[in-house]
């Protein structure tokens, strides 16, 4: 440790230390984390390590408005799919799934962007989350990535199964109790990856400024702390953990996709010879429920494609010792907007299933309607043999 902070030290031991430099020792003694020598910065420096009014509009503004919805919306779609019992299927199960790992995202990603804005003026400044926050933080966030590949995968792949192998009914009860062995095994393969990247953001490092004595960087604290890696080769490996998965992700979809698509064409083409008019309707919501779930997982991979496409790059630039962009405004603009992509990404779900399947619209209103409004009871027992027909219905074809 001592060897570690004599290399990084800018400064000569020898010389007086100004008031800024011992406040500066005071605290990393006390934290016992890396430290650096206190740095001397011009107005136009230190203005840099500021919030701009991008910045500050995107946290105060737009992602808590991204976090207020997607907490909404994941919430109610798993209100309704516990619920309503025709929702009880399957491929809502790794839906689910999918809408709670959106929900530890959100709050995971956003939630600490929020609390360092309210408690730190300088930008990227991770002081108030401390080092266990460095690690918890992380941590969630990275599960809850890699289970959402995971679950969009799992959606595609069912789809795929129930469109060009359709399964027979009595094995139904033994692949739902399979598929909670496999989201069990989800989230667990996802906190493992998720462990296995903690070290890239385990070390809290201490910096030291001194800022230009002029309104308001006077007021700034005279300290500063990233969650860096404890090693650098961390940095190539968090890297390619990240992108590799999801470019495995991507290859899997486009396949089920594509052949969920045949699968359908040859669908319609065989029961439009029988001409059964069942036949006709079945067609019509599996077709729903398969082009909700496709266009789901393509909204999934291109609001993910451009943060993920950053990091590849950056991999393979870190990899050389360049830089992937070297202006700073440019950077910080192009980084942030793949981010909100993949903010937006984790709360757009339960729109997609709203407007493209009329069954789920339906699911949405019976889960809210009948418990809170006599009209809409009237209604349900007025409607009561026919809905429960197309319960029963739905939920073959759904399986």
């Amino acid at each position: 440790m001592a060897e570690n902070i004599t290399n990084e030290r800018n400064f000569n031991l020898n010389q007086e230390l100004d008031q800024t430099d011992l406040e500066c020792l005071e605290r990393f003694n006390q934290s016992l984390q890396y430290y650096n020598a206190t740095r001397y910065l011009t107005a136009e420096e230190t203005s840099k390590y500021g919030y701009t009014s991008g910045q500050i509009f995107s946290i105060t503004v737009l992602l808590p408005l991204i976090l207020t919805f997607g907490l909404l919306g994941n919430f109610c779609f798993i209100f309704v799919s516990v619920r309503v019992k025709y929702m009880h299927t399957v491929t809502n199960r790794y839906l689910v799934s999918l809408a709670i790992a959106d929900i530890i995202f959100l709050v995971s990603a956003i939630g600490p962007k929020i609390w360092c804005y309210t408690k730190s003026p300088l930008h990227g400044d991770d002081s108030p989350l401390g080092a266990h926050g460095c690690v918890w933080t992380f941590f969630l966030s990275d599960t809850a990535y890699f289970a959402s590949l995971a679950f969009t995968t799992l959606v595609s792949c069912d789809r795929y199964l129930a469109v060009c192998h359709p399964r027979n009914p009595r094995s139904c009860a033994n692949f739902k109790l399979s598929s909670t062995q496999l989201i069990i095994s989800t989230w667990i393969l996802a906190c493992v990856l998720a462990a296995s990247l903690t070290p890239g953001n385990s070390q809290l490092v201490f910096y030291c400024y001194k800022w230009a004595p002029i309104s308001p960087y006077d007021k700034w604290p005279s300290t500063i702390r990233y969650c860096l890696p404890s090693k650098t080769w961390m940095v190539s490996y968090a890297l390619g953990l990240q992108t590799v998965p999801f470019f495995v992700s991507l290859i899997l979809n486009f396949i089920f996709y594509l052949s969920i698509v045949r699968g359908l064409d040859g669908s319609i083409k065989r029961l439009s010879q029988k001409g059964s008019r069942m036949s006709h309707r079945d067609t019509r919501v599996r077709n729903q429920i398969a082009k909700m779930l496709v266009l789901n997982g393509v909204v999934f991979f291109c609001c993910l494609a451009p943060f993920e496409f950053i990091s590849l790059f950056h991999m393979v630039a870190s990899a050389r010792n360049e830089y992937l962009i070297r202006n700073e405004k440019a950077k910080t603009y192009i980084t942030l907007f793949a981010r909100v992509l993949s903010y937006i990404n984790a709360c757009i779900n339960p729109v997609i299933y709203t407007v493209m399947c009329d069954r789920y619209v339906q699911a949405f209103k019976y889960a809210f309607c009948s418990p809170i409004s006599n009209a809409c009871r009237n209604n349900n027992n007025t409607n009561s043999n026919t809905s429960a027909k197309e319960l029963v219905h739905l939920q073959t074809l759904v399986e």
